[in-house]
């Protein structure tokens, strides 16, 4: 199975910077063109607020040369769609990015906290964090 993320026409200006809650559609193992740096690409449908229901929200998360400094980013989201910390072991890099790239994470619907932020001269939202949605 091939998962190809594309960019959607669905509003072409970044969202607002505020809270959403998101359903994780596609998530993909990806690498950087620059260092062959290791991650995941989302692709996020927002739920609501109603008014940007439908829209979509493209992020990617990064490990990076010390994924020590950016784990943080990748347990919120990890316990935002399990409910669960990170566990506390060593992984392979395959049966990590399984983790973010199969359900329950693949699927799920979370909280985002987005922001906006510029990037190679243009505008781009990012997601600062993830959370849980409050049960009613």
């Amino acid at each position: 199975m091939e998962i190809v993320i594309t960019r959607e026409v669905i509003g072409n200006e970044p969202l607002p910077a505020g809270i959403y809650v998101v359903k994780i559609e596609k998530s993909e193992f990806v690498q950087s063109s620059q260092k062959g740096t290791p991650g995941i690409a989302l692709q996020l449908r927002v739920l609501s607020p109603e008014e940007h229901a439908g829209r979509v929200i493209f992020d990617r998360l990064w490990l990076g040369d010390d994924p020590s400094k950016v784990l943080w980013r990748w347990n919120s989201l990890y316990k935002a769609a399990t409910g669960e910390d990170l566990p506390k072991r060593s992984f392979t890099l395959d049966e990590f990015i399984n983790l973010f790239t199969s359900p329950p994470v693949l699927g799920a619907v979370v909280v985002a906290e987005v922001e906006v932020e510029e990037y190679d001269g243009n505008q781009r939202n990012r997601v600062r964090r993830f959370a849980a949605p409050k049960e009613e």
